[in-house]
């Protein structure tokens, strides 16, 4: 460092040395400062006791010298960038402010630097998770959190411009989520749920329902209601109607039977949401009578048209093996559920599927392949 020769480390030694040849008066506030940066050249020994505006000035001085030596982006000048924007911070030593706004402006401008581009190494990535890891707030902590937060007003009725949204989905597109992140998220998901005590599950509860819930008043549109529609269909097809039922033998097999008697509890009787309700009377309390009675009209049509249609069933070797006139008929034969078979039907739509062995459709569907005679 003593051989950089511009102005700003001329000083900076200048005034270093007249600090080591010094006696100050008693009683002086000093501080003590590593005459070569413990940042840079690791720790040593070589202390100067500076009053505080001196200590301010030789930091200043060391960032301008050595951005000016080495450039803005070199690692020697981002660290005492990073030291002169810290020396502009308050702490329970240093209550007065100790800088004017020219210093304050070049105190952001320093702090600005010492980031911009930071790169962080994969060890010091590990290092920072490996201490994050496992820490939690104290109550007393969350409370303090919680007391701090109530009646922030700070983005209270701000929304993002339609150019931030833009880049925001710009950013998200291609991200792709490991194996290994989903199964870390889907622990993480359930220990938080199976943890939770039964007032914060209530509360949670109370906090999306009714009123407060973010969608209550408002309608999806036809078209998205469509495109969800075929989503559905599309993963359902792709087999998510097994994954699905996996997931639920597994949880209801899992389930003890104290939580089975809470779940049929929850369920039976006067508990359960539907009871001595139909449908036609909760559209009717939801949207009113003229649209209830448009929508009994359209379902009643929907399950007319539904139970009206044949059903075709095929083999494994894609041989018609019946025909049905609806598949109430199908359902008795094959002594399975209605709506089983109305499900592989429309599966069938998109992808081909065989469910218990056989594959049923709305339509000959092999006809054309010269399968069937």
């Amino acid at each position: 460092m003593t051989d950089i020769n511009n102005k700003y480390m001329k000083m900076y030694w200048k005034i270093c040395n007249i600090a080591k040849d010094r006696t100050l008066p008693e009683g002086t506030y000093i501080e003590r400062h590593h005459v070569y940066p413990k940042s840079i050249y690791g720790a040593n020994k070589d202390l100067v006791k500076l009053t505080a505006k001196e200590h301010y000035m030789v930091h200043l001085l060391l960032w301008k010298g050595l951005r000016t030596e080495y450039g803005k982006s070199d690692i020697k000048s981002r660290k005492m960038a990073s030291a002169f924007c810290m020396m502009n911070m308050k702490s329970k030593y240093h209550n007065n402010c100790r800088y004017i706004s020219k210093d304050f402006a070049l105190a952001r401008v320093a702090n600005y630097e010492a980031n911009k581009n930071k790169i962080v190494s994969e060890e010091t990535k590990k290092k920072i998770s490996s201490k994050a890891k496992g820490r939690k707030h104290s109550d007393e902590s969350n409370r303090k959190l919680s007391e701090r937060m109530k009646g922030n007003s700070y983005s209270l009725g701000n929304h993002h411009t339609e150019e931030t949204k833009k880049q925001m989905s710009l950013s998200r597109k291609g991200r792709i989520t490991t194996d290994e992140s989903k199964k870390k998220l889907s622990v993480s998901h359930k220990e938080y749920w199976e943890n939770m005590d039964e007032g914060s599950y209530q509360n949670r509860c109370e906090n999306v329902t009714g009123e407060k819930n973010g969608m209550f008043g408002k309608h999806l549109s036809e078209e998205s209601l469509k495109k969800i529609k075929v989503k559905q269909e599309t993963w359902y097809a792709n087999g998510g109607k097994e994954i699905l039922q996996k997931i639920q033998k597994d949880k209801w097999e899992n389930m003890s039977e104290e939580d089975h008697q809470k779940h049929r509890d929850r369920s039976s009787g006067k508990n359960n949401g539907m009871y001595g309700k139909n449908l036609y009377d909760i559209w009717k309390d939801k949207y009113g009578k003229d649209i209830a009675d448009e929508k009994m009209e359209k379902f009643k049509n929907d399950v007319s048209k539904i139970r009206s249609n044949k059903i075709y069933v095929y083999d494994t070797d894609k041989n018609l093996i019946d025909i049905f006139e609806n598949k109430i008929k199908a359902s008795e034969k094959y002594c399975l559920s209605e709506t089983s078979i109305q499900d592989n039907c429309r599966s069938n739509k998109i992808k081909e599927t065989f469910y218990k062995g056989f594959l049923f459709s709305y339509k000959d569907i092999y006809k054309e392949e010269g399968s069937l005679s």
